[in-house]
């Protein structure tokens, strides 16, 4: 019956095939089909009971043999059974070969040229070979790779090396790679400060792979090479750097200009304005370093001129700073002028060291400067008051005061081989990227700042300078990495800045636009403490919708200062839940423009009352999962007050903060007062205290929001705030009786000083106290929110917890149980935060089986 079994068809790999059966029989409407394979990789078979058999044929590495076996039977059950056998056609794919192509490198350089080789069989041998430049000797690598040391080279040279991926058929792939070899440049003589021969080659070597810095640079310097520029400190720097790398010598010219106009001038700066502390501070840094960068070009008789001026600064600034009396008198709460005086006297004493007539007073200087880098700058401020990384004086002003230290580690390493502590270049990445609120539209700021604003973009402060020093200096490659992925992210929102000639010198001299990152880089953990500023930073991930969470608690210790303890920010997808005033001094520096704890004093609330706190705050317990933040943070000896009135009138000043992620935040505040400690409002207050009274301070926890809050009708103490960004519920469910104020900042503040407090930062606060005359406060708040486009039911009837209504066994506890939008929790707070608490009795309230608890420092079993 069977006459025969045919493909319909070649049979290639990875294609759908057919089998057909002829059949001769009398009724062939009336025959009965069945295929199976018989032998071969297995095939799955479709349509076995037709005339045509159906299958897909696979991924195969060579040709394969299969047999099908056809059975028919006719309608008088004739049966015949055949087999045949089909070769299945293996399809070869050629290699593929993925490598950079154009790689521009100095001489006597290690290169490894890695590429990725992908064949689908799986079977493939590579062949390097170099088709153009100075033959080098290459050494094989893992991958298919090759190294090599770039020769020697007079001039730009290119070697071209070819690499021929061959697969098992004989099927081949190839590709070139262009390695570009720049000479190295040994034209810098050894008194130029900072301007090395290798960081010269590395600018070179960037031109040519993207030369957008260096036309943006050299267009600003341009334009000012006939009229006199405002910071022309930072354009002699930028002219000096021009020369060096493109050997044109209007740039050197006009940096010489600029030092005799401006810097060398007696009258102006060499005797009148010596002691100016600005002057030499900022300007003098660049007169400094650019004299060094152009001193081979400018006639001995100046140069001694020149000198003669900066061994006046230098003998000025050592009685300043008290040098030869071990610093006694030397003022040490300016971190700004600390810094730059100890760079500015480093590099004093580097020119001087090497003049034939200041040589003593050089090494004099010298040794000043590394007296106040070490035992101020390394030991005071990054080991004690910047430990952990984030800056003294607040985001305004440390980021530029931190490039201080910056420089003088890389020029004291490049001249004197001297080590720097790297760990604090690590933190300082680490912080600066955590106080970058999630979708880049702003920074979180404390402290000081001249410069007030809601939603201030990254590179309008001076972060965006200090990130170049910082690529400058950093060695870890991790640590880069994890800085330009914050770097790039930056620019994709913002991109570069333009505004100042320092930037783009700096981008010129330390930012690699070639470095890019394969995969996101993010700092270690989104938790982030840094001790010497007392400031933990919380955020949910790493994503532009992420929740910041910044708590601070510290006292004043230098200017500039954040000047509160126990105060807190909370920002969503970038956009401010509750934010603290900013401003320059004045009420900006007071605990009211802060989301803290105020307690009737000296001050009228301050917790650093007249500047005078007796002693430190400090964290007690800092807990971080995936669901949640904990903190116990007390201020207590930060709330009273030293000097001659001194008044320990706080037993006990505790706040603890329960970031319920992403969305809630509860804060437990519990204040203890002294009735019978009056002295500071007998003298700072007109109560008519006098010596031997009681008096009950008031106790008020303040919460700052950007529009005015709108009391909810339908819940007790309940405010709603939505300021077209974010939607929020207050709610003070603790003690049952409190007063709760609502605050117009515009009138709280009117006629104050716009520098003090701006008018964009004049918005509103939540001012919530006990309405019973006690020293025994506790106060608990509750904020939740959401953007204004989401979805989300806010829990407004949370559960206190306490021995009251019976929900809390044991003493010492209280607590809340709330919902999130997809988990429950219960929160205890320690009412005695110095007391351990252990085994914590309580009854889980109705509705709260399955919920997540947790104990802020409270022993849970």
């Amino acid at each position: 019956m069977i006459t025969s079994i045919e493909s319909q068809g070649s049979l290639y790999e990875e294609s759908d095939a057919s089998i057909t059966s002829y059949v001769s029989a009398s009724n062939s409407q009336s025959i009965v089909y069945q295929w199976e394979q018989i032998s071969g990789i297995p095939l799955t078979l479709t349509n076995t009971t037709q005339k045509t058999v159906n299958f897909t044929i696979p991924n195969i590495t060579a040709n394969e043999e299969v047999t099908l076996q056809l059975t028919v039977k006719d309608a008088d059950n004739n049966t015949q059974t055949k087999q045949e056998s089909f070769t299945l056609l293996y399809i070869n794919t050629s290699p593929t070969i993925e490598i950079e192509n154009n790689i521009t490198v100095n001489e006597n350089s290690e290169v490894t040229l890695t590429p990725s080789i992908q064949d689908e069989e799986s079977d493939v041998t590579s062949h390097w070979q170099q088709i153009s430049g100075t033959t080098v000797e290459v050494t094989p690598t893992q991958n298919f790779g090759i190294a090599f040391t770039t020769p020697k080279v007079s001039d730009i040279e290119q070697l071209i090396f070819e690499i021929t991926a061959i697969d098992k058929d004989d099927e081949s792939a190839i590709e070139t790679v262009t390695v570009t070899v720049l000479p190295y440049t040994t034209g810098i003589p050894n008194h130029v400060l900072l301007l090395t021969n290798d960081r010269i080659n590395q600018v070179k070597r960037k031109i040519l792979e993207d030369d957008s810095a260096w036309k943006d640079l050299t267009n600003r310097l341009n334009s000012y090479l006939v009229k006199t520029p405002a910071n022309t400190g930072e354009f002699i720097g930028g002219y000096s750097l021009a020369y060096y790398v493109s050997g044109e010598v209007k740039y050197l010219d006009r940096a010489i200009d600029l030092l005799e106009q401006t810097y060398f001038s007696e009258p102006d700066i060499g005797w009148k304005y010596y002691n100016n502390r600005n002057a030499f501070r900022s300007g003098s840094r660049w007169a400094i370093m650019g004299y060094t960068w152009i001193k081979s070009y400018i006639a001995e008789d100046k140069q001694t001129k020149i000198e003669n001026i900066f061994s006046v600064w230098g003998e000025y600034w050592l009685d300043y700073i008290d040098f030869n009396n071990d610093f006694n008198d030397f003022r040490v709460g300016d971190s700004d002028e600390v810094t730059s005086l100890a760079e500015n006297l480093t590099l004093l004493g580097y020119v001087l060291s090497e003049s034939s007539q200041y040589t003593n007073l050089g090494q004099e200087l010298l040794s000043a400067g590394d007296s106040v880098l070490n035992r101020f700058v390394i030991d005071y401020y990054m080991k004690d008051i910047m430990a952990g990384g984030s800056w003294a004086e607040g985001s305004d002003y440390s980021p530029a005061t931190q490039a201080h230290w910056v420089r003088i580690f890389m020029i004291n390493k490049d001249k004197r081989n001297i080590s720097y502590p790297t760990s604090f270049a690590h933190n300082a990445v680490q912080s600066l990227i955590h106080q970058t609120l999630a979708n880049y539209s702003g920074v979180y700021k404390y402290g000081d700042e001249e410069r007030a604003t809601d939603y201030e973009p990254v590179f309008d402060d001076n972060r965006y300078q200090f990130a170049f020093e910082l690529m400058g200096l950093l060695e870890n490659k991790k640590d880069i990495a994890v800085l330009y992925q914050w770097f790039n992210d930056v620019l994709a929102n913002e991109g570069y800045k333009t505004s100042s000639i320092t930037t783009h010198f700096q981008r010129l001299l330390h930012h690699d636009p070639m470095i890019k990152n394969n995969e996101p880089a993010f700092p270690e953990d989104t938790l982030n403490i840094s001790p010497g500023v007392g400031l933990i930073s919380s955020r949910t991930n790493w994503t532009e919708t992420a929740t910041n969470l910044y708590f601070i608690n510290r006292k004043l210790r230098v200017d500039h200062e954040h000047r509160d303890a126990l105060s807190f920010d909370i920002s969503y997808k970038g956009n401010w839940v509750t934010k603290e005033v900013t401003g320059y001094d004045g009420p900006a520096g007071s605990s009211i423009t802060h989301n803290t704890i105020l307690i009737e004093n000296a001050d009228n609330g301050s917790s650093s009352p007249t500047r005078r706190p007796v002693g430190e705050p400090l964290t007690q317990y800092v807990f971080d999962d995936q669901h949640i933040t904990l903190i116990s943070a007390d201020a207590t000896d930060t709330y009273n007050m030293s000097g001659y009135y001194a008044t320990d009138y706080a037993e006990l000043v505790n706040r603890q903060l329960a970031f319920i992620k992403p969305n809630i935040v509860i804060s437990y505040d519990h204040v203890i007062t002294k009735p019978d400690q009056i002295k500071d409002l007998i003298k700072y207050s007109d109560l008519g205290l006098t010596q031997g009274m009681s008096h009950t301070r008031w106790v008020k926890t303040i919460q700052h929001f950007q529009v005015k809050p709108e009391k909810d009708t339908l819940l007790n103490k309940s405010y709603l705030i939505n300021d077209g960004k974010n939607k929020v519920l207050f709610q003070n469910i603790w003690p049952l009786d409190t007063n709760i104020e609502i605050i117009d900042e515009r009138v709280l503040w009117d006629g104050i000083a716009d520098y003090q407090v701006q008018d964009n930062q004049k918005k509103w606060h939540l001012a919530i106290s006990d309405k019973s005359d006690t020293s025994n406060s506790e106060i608990i708040n509750i904020i939740q929110f959401a953007s204004k486009e989401e979805d989300i039911e806010f829990d407004q009837n949370p559960i206190m917890m306490t021995t009251e209504n019976g929900l809390i066994k044991s003493n010492n506890v209280i607590g809340v149980a709330i919902s999130s939008a997809s988990q429950k929790f219960i929160i205890l707070f320690k009412q005695s935060p110095d007391k351990n608490v252990e085994n914590v009795e309580y009854t889980v309230p109705s509705g709260y089986d399955g919920a997540l608890v947790y104990g802020i420092d409270i022993e849970l079993k």
